[in-house]
């Protein structure tokens, strides 16, 4: 059941409509993160004298923050409302100016966001859009707990293997092409999801062969499944020079695609479960992504390794990593 709850939180992430209003932020800047087990970002913020979790999202365009964190002092409504799409569809929230806000190092006098009081919302009820950080490029190592937000190119050092992408916005979101099975199509980057799925074109054009049993097991026992979240299997999923085969996927039309305007595209989302596995750049300067590998070094051989299976294979360091 955790995938499928997995799913739900990832996707309530996305789609915020409007943009972030952020005051008073930084350049330069490094935020603490972490990862747990069940492949959540997580980040402290403090709303005044309030402190809480919240998750640092790509795939937002749209603060928001626990009505938890909310008083009279530190918020102020201001009659309007946000609308949210999710899995489930569109959620309308009430709209407050909230401030100021520390998010690592760096501080927002005031940031427009929407107030979340939904008991029931799974994952971080507070969410800080990644595009509040003012900086050339976002920088998250997770292997290194960190987010650094600076004006420089993109710091490519260390011992890494590094894909170069170039990425498209639609609607402030940031895609790269990938390739599942061969087929081409698009990837939305967020660091919001903790699951990565494909929508049901990308599962048909690919031939992603259905898992009936998986399926079943899942989501069998409580019957919240209505037929629109399937596990498949994937041969390859590819970008740059990562690669992944034989692996287990969810595919899903959730309303996000539809409201993108992508629902006839061959479209999914790659969150954390794959993600955190890089060293993701983000470069807004140039619209290109570095996702970056570590690489072991032998007696002058490399080697891949896949924290997934544990299998290492020496390779010739061309080609590709098998993350």
């Amino acid at each position: 059941m955790r995938l499928f709850k997995s799913i739900i939180g990832g996707v309530l992430a996305l789609g915020f409509m409007g943009t972030a209003s952020a005051v008073g932020s930084n350049s330069n800047i490094t935020v603490p993160i972490s990862v747990d087990d069940n492949d959540r970002m997580a980040v402290w913020v403090q709303v005044g004298e309030h402190r809480s979790v919240a998750t640092i999202d790509t795939a937002a365009t749209f603060p928001m923050v626990d009505r938890l964190l909310l008083n009279d002092a530190n918020s102020a409504e201001t009659g309007a409302q946000v609308e949210v799409i999710g899995v489930g569809g569109s959620r309308l929230f009430a709209e407050a100016r909230v401030g100021p806000v520390a998010v690592g190092d760096t501080n927002f006098a005031k940031l427009s966001a929407a107030v979340n009081g939904r008991k029931e919302f799974p994952g971080h009820r507070t969410v800080i859009p990644a595009n509040v950080f003012e900086g050339r490029v976002l920088d998250f190592d997770f292997q290194r707990d960190r987010l650094d937000v600076y004006n420089a190119k993109p710091d490519r050092t260390g011992d890494h293997i590094w894909s170069k992408l170039a990425y498209s916005e639609v609607q402030g979101l940031p895609f790269i092409r990938v390739k599942v099975n061969g087929t081409e199509g698009w990837a939305l980057i967020d660091t919001g999801s903790d699951v990565t799925y494909l929508n049901t074109v990308f599962a048909k054009q690919s031939g992603a062969v259905l898992k009936p049993e998986k399926t079943q097991e899942i989501f069998g026992a409580t019957g919240t499944n209505t037929g629109q979240i399937k596990i498949l299997e994937v041969r390859k999923l590819s970008f740059g020079h990562h690669a992944k085969r034989r692996f287990d996927i969810l595919s899903a039309n959730t309303p996000i695609f539809a409201h993108l305007g992508l629902q006839d595209e061959p479209v999914m989302v790659m969150g954390m479960d794959v993600l955190r596995h890089f060293r993701l750049q983000i470069d807004r300067e140039t619209s290109m992504i570095y996702l970056g590998r570590p690489e072991n070094e032998t007696d002058g051989r490399r080697y891949r390794i896949s924290p997934f299976s544990g299998r290492v294979r020496r390779y010739s360091g061309v080609g590709e990593s098998n993350y």
